[in-house]
């Protein structure tokens, strides 16, 4: 078992909280939202056996700007000992399907368990263009570019008892165009989107490099 201690900071965060919900509704002072997380395994402690420890950390933050739209980015990094079972270690948050619902800050076309680390820095930048370019009317899609990046080091491999995993040690790269609020419906609206992945972790096959999504955003 183990012992785990996390902090959120997040100054002139805007929420509204009851005994049923916790909603967050924003930062209207464009401050960035830091998060730590600290994690420690100790032997003997409920019945627990693994020596490890394990951090991470994540930045993130919106600017919206008067002619240019709204600039957001998330930084996430983190380090564990070398002795980390698999199961344990840092997974990459992918989101891959052929065709689906975008998952921000999420790697779109990374399959699932498809990287193992046990350091690692994912950042996740995205740039929605508003009402700059299509204007505010009964058809306004709001054109959105978007890039993510993943670096990522496996330390202690000897202690791994499995088939051979694959490790980010080279940058994992991808990028897309989105189209928001192509349907309207007031209170939400849906976008179409396309993100396609290269470089080194490209795919030997082209059309496997590609996902297709489905943008989902509310009026809040």
């Amino acid at each position: 078992n183990d012992i785990s201690l996390y902090t959120r900071i997040a100054f002139g965060e805007k929420r509204v909280s009851s005994e049923n919900y916790d909603l967050i509704l924003g930062n209207p002072k464009e401050h960035p939202v830091i998060q730590l997380q600290l994690q420690k395994g100790i032997p003997g402690f409920l019945g627990g056996d693994l020596d490890f420890w394990s951090a991470r950390a994540k930045v993130s933050q919106s600017v919206k700007t008067k002619y240019m739209g709204t600039f957001s980015y998330k930084v996430m990094g983190g380090i564990c000992s070398e002795n980390m079972p698999l199961s344990l270690t840092f997974n990459a948050p992918a989101s891959y399907r052929k065709f689906t619902v975008a998952s921000p800050n999420s790697f779109e076309t990374m399959r699932m368990n498809e990287f193992y680390n046990t350091r690692f820095l994912f950042v996740f930048l995205r740039h929605s263009f508003d009402k700059m370019i299509f204007g505010s009317g009964k058809f306004a899609p709001v054109p959105v570019l978007m890039t993510n990046v993943g670096f990522g080091d496996f330390q202690g491999i000897e202690y791994i008892q499995s088939p051979e995993i694959k490790i980010m040690n080279e940058p994992y790269l991808e990028s897309g165009l989105f189209f928001d609020n192509l349907l309207n419906m007031g209170f939400y609206s849906l976008g179409i989107g396309v993100v396609y992945r290269y470089g080194y972790h490209h795919l030997p096959k082209l059309e496997d490099n590609f996902a297709y999504k489905i943008s989902f955003s509310t009026a809040l």
